[in-house]
């Protein structure tokens, strides 16, 4: 998590997301967020989504891969999120504990996308002989 969240460590999509429509639908790109983030439709995509603070899921959000949050903010009234992949949460040491989603949710592992995200993440090479497994 140190890693991923220094600000040393380069990425193309630091800040912002690129706009979905734009990217080739093998696109998985890595994007850091530093702060909290209220993701709105305009943060949908698809990749490794990187928060450093709290993450809440907005209006219209959707996401096809990987999302890191240091905790996530699922305190208002309505949370919806829209997510093909996998939701990691409670990285800064938090402890979040029971995750409760109001409104409209639709999550659902997607190995598929898990694993193309992964490969945009991974900076090591592969070793011959080895193994990655996904489920």
């Amino acid at each position: 998590w140190d890693v991923l969240t220094d600000p040393g460590f380069p990425l193309a999509h630091d800040g912002a997301a690129p706009p979905s429509w734009t990217l080739a639908p093998d696109s998985f790109p890595v994007v850091r967020y530093d702060g909290n983030l209220q993701a709105d439709w305009s943060w949908s995509g698809q990749g490794v989504l990187i928060v450093t603070g709290s993450f809440q899921p907005w209006w219209g959000f959707w996401w096809e891969g990987i999302i890191l949050a240091g905790s996530l903010n699922t305190s208002y009234t309505f949370t919806p999120l829209s997510l093909r992949g996998m939701l990691i949460t409670g990285l800064n040491g938090t402890g979040e504990g029971t995750i409760r989603f109001k409104g409209f949710t639709d999550v659902y592992y997607h190995s598929c996308f898990v694993e193309a995200a992964n490969r945009s993440l991974a900076y090591l090479e592969p070793v011959e002989d080895g193994y990655w497994e996904g489920y």
